[in-house]
């Protein structure tokens, strides 16, 4: 099973401020029971990080 498997459109990239911001670089999100890849997951920088707190 995936993410994809649940049905949910997913908006892609990270929430900052009142909408959504792409990134450049995704990671593999890996179940730790068998290591199989569910999902691919934004990875933000910490700027991304910094412009996210100050809108909150």
């Amino acid at each position: 099973m995936t993410v994809d498997d649940l049905g949910g459109a997913w908006p892609s990239g990270l929430p900052v401020g009142d909408g959504w911001v792409e990134t450049e670089q995704s990671g593999e999100v890996v179940f730790p029971y068998d290591g199989s890849v569910v999902a691919s997951a934004p990875v933000g920088t910490p700027d991304l990080a910094r412009r996210a707190s100050a809108n909150r």
